[in-house]
């Protein structure tokens, strides 16, 4: 496990442990790269932490995805980017501030939590994806990206921890299933699109599926916790 996770480092983010680079990435590296995307996450809540002592949520917030896209170089806004084809910019821009703004009405009790979360069980969702798609599936002159049955199942059962972890911690069944709900539906969405259109290829198709799914995971958790608050303000009222 500490190869695939130095490996998933190695491609994923701008952090190199090891000697050098792997040739390309595979179903090995797949199954590490959950917990790469917890040790960037890791780094954004440390950047949110210090950041919210002198400065508003919002600025906060927003230094907590710049240093996202600088440990990650960006990589998976541009396979997004890429996978959205001459909208690409366009989509970039709308996913980015559908982040921000999200995250923007997230509690700061929740926020970290919600980071580190949404980064590993969007990867898993990532990797389930590829395991799930056709042999045959290849864009025209690529080396497909493949992952087993239990690259992805280990990438899965990775990726849930964190959100099994908060749902034992708060007792709140309910964002922890909405949120891994939403992340689940909007990657399934990424893959029938994909399969439709047979253009993009597997790495670019990885990277879309984590960048929609890590959003839709906040979207998820937000709903949750508004219906939450609406409970909660029912009971108060009610006594």
């Amino acid at each position: 496990m500490r190869a695939s996770i130095f490996s998933a480092l190695q491609h994923f983010t701008r952090i190199r442990p090891g000697d050098g680079v792997d040739a390309a990435p595979s179903g090995h590296t797949l199954r590490g790269w959950p917990i790469a995307g917890l040790i960037v996450a890791l780094a954004q809540s440390l950047v949110f932490a210090l950041a919210s002592v002198a400065l508003p949520h919002p600025v906060a917030i927003l230094l907590a995805i710049a240093a996202g896209l600088m440990l990650t170089g960006a990589h998976h806004e541009a396979g997004w980017m890429s996978w959205c084809g001459r909208n690409g910019i366009v989509g970039v821009i709308v996913l980015i501030l559908l982040r921000f703004e999200t995250l923007a009405q997230i509690d700061a009790d929740w926020l970290v939590a919600a980071l580190l979360c949404a980064a590993a069980f969007s990867r898993a969702c990532s990797v389930l994806l590829i395991a799930s798609l056709p042999a045959s599936f290849a864009a025209s002159g690529e080396t497909p990206l493949q992952a087993s049955g239990r690259e992805s199942g280990v990438a899965l059962l990775v990726g849930a921890i964190p959100v099994l972890g908060l749902i034992a911690w708060t007792g709140d069944l309910l964002a922890g299933v909405l949120a891994m709900a939403s992340a689940i539906i909007a990657t399934a969405v990424i893959r029938g699109l994909s399969l439709r259109r047979r253009t993009a290829q597997r790495m670019t198709i990885l990277d879309a599926a984590q960048q929609v799914a890590e959003v839709a995971f906040f979207l998820g958790l937000l709903v949750a916790l508004g219906l939450t608050d609406i409970d909660a303000s029912t009971e108060d009222e009610g006594s």
